[in-house]
């Protein structure tokens, strides 16, 4: 990581535990299956499951489940959880007075007095951005929130942020976005090298593909869900994950784990959705993955034409 990165809890959290849990799928029926495919009972084993493994970042945004997974996360998550979440940029909210509410509801349904990191969900406008970093600056200045990041902006808009946050004496710390084997568009977008030159945490969101990279799923699989990949990105998936499969088998864990061990051996941190025990413990095992740089080499080739076109 760059030597200006700003050092706050979350931070310092990622740089001696590089994993977050990923909340998007709690308690949401419709898409993930919440109180069907899994429940409660589940989402508590995970958390537990965790905290075993030293994981205490949590990542969640207020629109996901209509706020429904901060609750959850603030029920489940004991006092030393470092957490993150994330506000939709609404038009709405123009006044600083409204903003500053948001933040204080987000924070009660997590349970906490300070958000670690609070974060714009989407790219705003540019009138927007302006008086969103003021009113950013304002809530660190309440403590209510301990640091500031951004997530699924361009290029250009990270920057801007990046500028408009400078005028009120405030930075970004982390930017979060889709990145993993078979999406390496922020290496060719501009991204990375913004985050890389800022000293901003690149957090990777999709870090294992909606469960493409567990190598659970080749052609001819049908996906649960309903968010189920296509038969034509499961083909063109195989040689990667074939790749990660022999990997696997010679340093001891899953194919997740592999994918997950070359996202940090590209400076990034993985987010990964958990909701039950099984998938937090196949995340957390992960950790001590280490590729020598000839398998890295090896799969940065047989993924490069995943970074899209040029």
């Amino acid at each position: 990581m760059a030597e200006r990165m700003e050092t706050t809890t979350f931070t310092a959290e990622v740089s001696s535990v590089p994993l977050v849990a990923g909340c998007w799928s709690w308690g949401n029926r419709r898409t993930w299956g919440y109180g069907s495919r899994f429940c409660d009972a589940d989402l508590r084993a995970a958390v537990e499951a965790l905290g075993a493994h030293g994981v205490r970042c949590y990542d969640t945004a207020e629109v996901y489940s209509g706020g429904h997974a901060e609750r959850l996360l603030g029920e489940f998550a004991d006092g030393t959880a470092v957490v993150s979440t994330k506000f939709f940029p609404y038009p709405w909210r123009l006044t600083k007075s409204q903003f500053l509410r948001a933040v204080a509801r987000s924070g009660r349904r997590l349970r906490t007095d300070r958000v670690h990191l609070y974060q714009i969900h989407h790219e705003p406008p540019a009138p927007l951005l302006r008086r969103w970093a003021g009113y950013l600056a304002a809530a660190r200045r309440a403590g209510l929130v301990e640091s500031i990041g951004t997530s699924n902006l361009s290029a250009a808009g990270l920057c801007a942020t990046v500028a408009e946050l400078a005028e009120h004496g405030e930075r970004v710390s982390t930017h979060q976005a889709r990145y993993n084997l078979c999406d390496r568009r922020v290496e060719r977008d501009g991204v990375a090298d913004v985050c890389q030159a800022e000293g901003i945490v690149l957090l990777a969101h999709s870090a294992l593909g909606q469960g493409l990279l567990s190598g659970r799923y080749r052609a001819g699989d049908v996906m649960p869900g309903r968010r189920p990949l296509n038969e034509q990105v499961l083909r063109q998936a195989d040689p990667v994950i074939q790749l990660l499969i022999r990997y696997a088998d010679r340093l001891a864990t899953t194919p997740a784990g592999v994918a997950l061990a070359w996202l940090r051996h590209q400076g990034a941190v993985p987010i990964v959705g958990v909701h039950d025990r099984r998938q937090a413990e196949e995340a957390a095992r992960g950790l001590g993955v280490r590729l020598t740089d000839t398998m890295a080499q090896r799969l940065d080739a047989v993924t490069r034409p995943w970074r899209g076109k040029s």
